[in-house]
């Protein structure tokens, strides 16, 4: 007894366009024209590998950190001089407020009394209607600024805000700020 085994390797004929494109089992596509006939072999692509995918995620570490060490610098001047922007703004608003009421506010009347008018006025009839500033300017860190009457380190009164911390003393960016540092 013996068995006949025959498979058959058919091909796979797909129309396009008026060409005929048939695979089959050497992997070999046969174009089909009235003016040509090619052999063009299938071109196989691969993914990346995971080592190719890892090299280039080290890459773009390495080069975000190189980025991000030469723009700190940059970030904390710009920090500064918000800082002194703001304060120069306040103050300003400030020598107002003493050309009105003859003294600068007390620590507890704060500087919101330069948006909004405390109750215990000298004057009341020359508060400008909308205020000296018409809204407080936060530091650059989202806090408000700190006033203090009489100034510690001023003759007359301090401005200033905490640093990147909020936490007073402190070095480069986490430095105290204030009206001292002109």
């Amino acid at each position: 007894n013996t068995i006949n085994c025959s498979i058959s390797y058919r091909a796979i004929n797909h129309y396009y366009y008026g060409w005929i494109y048939s695979f089959n089992r050497y992997g070999y596509t046969y174009s089909y024209n009235a003016n040509e006939h090619t052999n063009i072999k299938l071109i196989m692509k691969k993914g990346f590998t995971l080592i190719e995918l890892m090299a280039v995620i080290v890459i773009l570490g390495i080069l975000a950190t190189v980025v991000a060490v030469n723009v700190s610098p940059f970030l904390q001047r710009a920090n500064l001089e918000k800082v002194r922007a703001d304060i120069s703004q306040i103050e300003k608003a400030l020598e107002l407020y003493k050309f009105n009421e003859l003294t600068y506010p007390t620590t507890d009347q704060g500087i919101q009394s330069l948006v909004a008018p405390p109750s215990d006025l000298k004057r009341p009839s020359l508060y400008p209607e909308g205020g000296y500033i018409k809204s407080f300017p936060q530091d650059p860190w989202g806090r408000e600024y700190l006033y203090l009457y009489p100034g510690l380190k001023n003759s007359s009164y301090d401005v200033y805000t905490l640093g990147a911390d909020g936490v007073e003393g402190g070095t480069g960016e986490n430095a105290d700020l204030g009206n001292w540092l002109k």
